[in-house]
């Protein structure tokens, strides 16, 4: 994204000058920028990670580990997802 393409897009955002009607009818790249800008001001510096959250790290670590855990491939995600929502 270039100097102009932000600024732009920042100014939009600023002035709320388009609804999120508007913004979903611009082309994919910069919908694309607009999701990039709003994501790039969440805050991040202050995220913990909670001790049930390193619990549940480690629970899939040890059953990694032993050989229990199962993998699916992407193929196997798509499939099962695309014939759930058919």
């Amino acid at each position: 994204m270039n100097q102009i393409e932000i600024k732009s897009v920042n100014f939009i955002i600023e002035h709320a000058i388009m609804s999120i009607q508007d913004i979903l009818k611009l082309p994919e790249s910069e919908r694309r920028q607009v999701a990039e800008l709003i994501w790039d001001s969440l805050e991040t510096k202050n995220t913990e990670i909670t001790s049930a959250q390193i619990e549940e790290v480690n629970r899939r670590v040890a059953l990694d580990k032993a050989g229990k855990m199962p993998w699916y491939s992407i193929e196997d995600v798509k499939e099962k997802l695309s014939s759930k929502f058919k």
